[in-house]
C-alpha cells in the first residue's frame, strides 16, 4: 500500500482545520444569536414587569387620592396630604408604564430607571410610613431582582447590538 505524499498530508490537515473553523464560528453565531434570543425574552420580561407595576401603582394610588375625603375622615390637612401623595406616587405608575413601552427601544436606560425609581419610591414610602418596609417585602424583593436580572441582560443585550452594528459598519 502507497503512502500520501507529506505535502497531500499537511493540506489535508490544514483543509480540515479550516473547516472545523468554519464550523466553530457558525456555531458561535448561532450561540450568540440565540444568547441575543434570550435576553431578548428577558427584556419582554422587563417590559412586562415595569408595565404591571406601573398599572398596579396608578390604579391603586389614583384610586387612594379618589377616596382621599373618606380615609382623611374630615381633616383636611390630612385630606391634602392623602390626595398629593396618591396622584404623584399615580402619576409614577404612569411613568414605569412608558418604560416597559420604551425598553425594548432603549433598554438599558428603562431598566435602569425603572429600578432606581421603584427603590426609590420604596424608600420615599418608608420615609413617610416606616410600616411599608414590611408590607408586601416578598413581591417588592421579586420585583427588585427581576428588574436587576433585566438590566444585566439589557446590558448584554445592548453590548451585542453594539457590537453586531459595528461589525456591520465594517
Amino acid at each position: 500500500m502507497k503512502m500520501p505524499p507529506r505535502f497531500a498530508l499537511k493540506t489535508f490537515a490544514s483543509l480540515s482545520s479550516n473547516v472545523e473553523g468554519l464550523m466553530m464560528a457558525d456555531d458561535l453565531q448561532n450561540l450568540g444569536s440565540l444568547a441575543q434570543s434570550a435576553r431578548g425574552k428577558q427584556l419582554k420580561s422587563a417590559r412586562n414587569t415595569l408595565i404591571a407595576v406601573g398599572v398596579l401603582t396608578a390604579l391603586l394610588n389614583f384610586g387612594v387620592a379618589a377616596a382621599a375625603g373618606s380615609i382623611a375622615q374630615g381633616n383636611a390637612e390630612v385630606q391634602q396630604m392623602i390626595m398629593l401623595s396618591g396622584i404623584g406616587f399615580g402619576l409614577l405608575g404612569v411613568v414605569f408604564i412608558v418604560l416597559g413601552v420604551m425598553v425594548n427601544t432603549y433598554p438599558v436606560p428603562c431598566t435602569m430607571l425603572g429600578l432606581v425609581l421603584y427603590i426609590g419610591a420604596n424608600a420615599v414610602s418608608a420615609l413617610i410610613d416606616p410600616t411599608t418596609i414590611a408590607q408586601g417585602i416578598i413581591i417588592k424583593g421579586i420585583i427588585i431582582v427581576g428588574l436587576v436580572k433585566s438590566l444585566r441582560a439589557a446590558q448584554a443585550y445592548q453590548q451585542e447590538t453594539n457590537a453586531a452594528a459595528a461589525a456591520s459598519d465594517e
